[in-house]
């Protein structure tokens, strides 16, 4: 498996443990938290940079929830 296709896994492995996470906060912070999600991963959908893709993934894994 390409380097890039290895963080694409790592990425969707991301996106989906957080929306899990958002499952146990409160009604009120839900959907807030689920749109910061989302917004926060269209807006690296077309990284194509192996250095970027690597140093997005680095962020979020060590701090997931800036926000």
């Amino acid at each position: 498996m390409s380097h890039v296709a290895t963080s694409r896994v790592q990425a969707l492995k991301l996106y989906k443990n957080l929306l899990r996470y958002s499952q146990r906060l409160q009604y009120t912070d839900k959907d807030y938290f689920v749109e910061r999600i989302r917004t926060e991963f269209e807006q690296n959908r077309d990284v194509q940079d192996q250095a970027e893709l690597d140093r997005c993934l680095k962020v979020k894994q060590t701090n997931p929830l800036p926000f």
